[in-house]
């Protein structure tokens, strides 16, 4: 319970289940050991941790906190695992019901470990498939473990009961043959493990060079800890490890690393860090998992952050804050729209779960959520989002897409065009309800400026030079495009509520790409590595990208073609390609 809560209460669930199997043999024993259970539980869990620390609002706030982050884990981190790990999973679920029938007919009383046992599988088929990849190996090796405990516990063998056995096995030869293969020579293995483990000396000499090998990774560069030594400072968003590979005076974030933050009281409580606390220091770094943005993880600390710090100096990928000397004033004022042209806008989104998102949700997981933020620029941002966490008002106009837009937000710098439209798709949001609450406000002390808008070209002003055999439109939203006629209308679908355009344009260095949808232009992001057009004609980074949200496009037919410019502002190029698709 202290070191992993879902564990932890996987085990409780069984002390409490293993009366039940027990009623079906001996009725008053076991109404005494759920009577011992009901209250042995809760009493050595208050004095194992009033042992830990003698503080009632601190047992409070370790139960809110881990049951915040063990419910929120199913709505943010689920990822699926291309494969049949869920039904091989579920065939030998049902493998081990059965071998409960098995045992509960025969009168066994190896049934009491079977019913103890049902709840920790449950929970392991939860924390294996919710993030399948690197995860589904837990259920796979629990499930088989479970069953040889409950055989141990009959009494009444029978061959029968090896037909359910079975069944809960095969999978996993058809899982992963190459694991099973392997624990045939375990026991082998494990002698050679035990004879390292043995020899003390040989074994923490061995420990200790992988474990200072590991911290050199983590060395700061000498001018920042010079710059910071005697101060405290804060790592956003994961990095931990820093304060063990450097002397520094490290503020731990409430959860460690603030991707974990899954929900609003969660977030809430990192951003009370540097409300505070505010330590004097933050090395921040722009790194997210799963496509998502660090700022939009933890909207209210991402606040916090931007109210109470302010760009100090930048260490390659390492950027320093210090504290502001005036902290911005926390007042927020409601506003219609995102109208002001000088002060951060933020967005509370608050998304209420179905009934059938609730269930999916407990049962096994939910699907992501994305959010995608669009400028009249073109500018757009494109995450997916934890959904517990966006009520607490996620940046809205000034949000950065990156490091270098973050740092001219902290410096007080002139930042890109403002975000002003924003749409919310992925699988995940079927299980709330529609619509969601959205509520807009402004920062009033903030001052945001602005880079000027770059004008769009009037290409009726410009020279055609004809279509350019050097540029591809290759996807919309991973559907192929390449050679489909301009008659043939496709189908893109759009679950994540953008339409994302991905392609190359080999052209003359300089030249400006724009994506024409509908006769509208929009400024393409230019610059992404293609080493393979490179190969075939000498263009470094010619690959290109453009998002917009979908919902302005209704279920219509639309077209969409390239237009490249070149940096003499005389002469245009069109590619090849004329894509007709809708949105279904």
């Amino acid at each position: 319970m202290f070191i992993k809560l879902t564990s932890g209460l996987g085990v409780l669930f069984a002390v409490l289940a293993f009366p039940v199997g027990l009623y079906v043999f001996d009725r008053r024993r076991a109404l005494i050991l759920a009577g011992i259970a009901v209250v042995a539980w809760p009493a050595l869990l208050l004095l194992g941790y009033w042992l830990y620390e003698p503080s009632w609002p601190s047992l409070v706030r370790y139960v809110r906190a881990g049951w915040e982050i063990s419910s929120g884990f199913t709505s943010v981190m689920g990822l699926a695992y291309p494969g049949k790990q869920v039904p091989l999973a579920l065939l030998m679920m049902f493998g081990y019901l059965t071998l409960g029938a098995l045992v509960f007919y025969l009168r066994d009383r190896a049934f009491i470990v079977f019913v103890a046992g049902l709840a920790p599988l449950f929970v392991e088929f939860k924390h294996a498939f919710v993030r399948e990849a690197g995860h589904v190996e837990i259920f796979f090796s629990f499930a088989p473990l479970l069953v040889g405990i409950v055989l141990l516990s009959s009494t009444k063998f029978r061959w029968p009961v090896v037909a359910p056995l079975a069944i809960v096995l095969a999978p996993l030869w058809v899982h992963d043959s190459g694991a099973m293969r392997h624990w045939l020579d375990q026991p082998v293995a494990s002698l050679h493990t035990l004879r390292e483990v043995a020899t003390f000396a040989e074994l923490h000499r061995r420990l200790q060079a992988e474990s200072t090998a590991n911290l050199n990774a983590d060395r700061l560069p000498p001018e920042l800890l010079a710059r910071i030594a005697g101060h405290s400072v804060t790592v956003f968003p994961w990095e931990c490890s820093y304060a063990a590979a450097n002397p520094i005076r490290f503020v731990p974030l409430p959860v460690l690393q603030a991707y974990t933050a899954y929900t609003g009281y969660l977030d809430d409580w990192v951003a009370q860090l540097f409300d505070q606390r505010v330590p004097d220091f933050v090395i921040f770094e722009w790194a997210a998992i799963d496509d998502r943005n660090p700022l939009l993880d933890v909207p209210a600390t991402s606040l916090a952050l931007y109210r109470n710090y302010e760009l100090d100096q930048s260490f390659g990928a390492h950027t320093l804050l210090r504290k502001r000397p005036h902290t911005l004033a926390p007042t927020l004022r409601s506003v219609p729209a995102v109208t002001s042209t000088e002060h951060l806008t933020l967005a509370k989104i608050a998304l209420h779960p179905s009934w059938s998102g609730r269930l999916r949700d407990l049962f096994f997981r939910t699907g992501e959520v994305d959010l995608t933020l669009t400028s009249p620029e073109g500018r757009y941002v494109v995450a997916r989002v934890p959904p517990r966490v966006l009520s607490n008002g996620i940046m809205l106009n000034a949000l950065p897409g990156d490091l270098v837009g973050f740092r001219r937000l902290l410096g007080g710098e002139a930042v890109a065009q403002p975000l002003d439209q924003f749409a919310l798709g992925g699988e995940g949001l079927q299980g709330y309800k529609s619509p969601p609450s959205v509520k807009l406000y402004e920062l009033e002390g903030s001052e945001i400026s602005w880079e000027p808008a770059t004008p769009l070209p009037d290409l009726a002003s410009y020279i055609s030079r004809g279509n350019l055999d050097t540029a591809r439109i290759e996807t919309l939203n991973n559907e192929g495009v390449v050679g489909i006629s301009s008659r043939e209308v496709l189908e893109i679908p759009a679950p994540g509520g953008f339409l994302r355009l991905s392609g190359w344009v080999a052209a003359p260095t300089g030249s400006e790409v724009f994506v024409d949808l509908d006769g509208h232009l929009w400024r393409a992001r230019t610059g992404l590595n293609r080493p393979d057009i490179r190969l075939l004609y000498g263009a470094d980074h010619a690959g290109i990208e453009w998002f917009t949200a979908v919902a302005p496009l209704g279920h219509f037919t639309h077209h969409v073609q390239l237009r490249i410019v070149p940096n003499d502002g005389k002469y245009y190029s069109t590619s090849t390609q004329n894509v007709a698709f809708r949105i279904p």
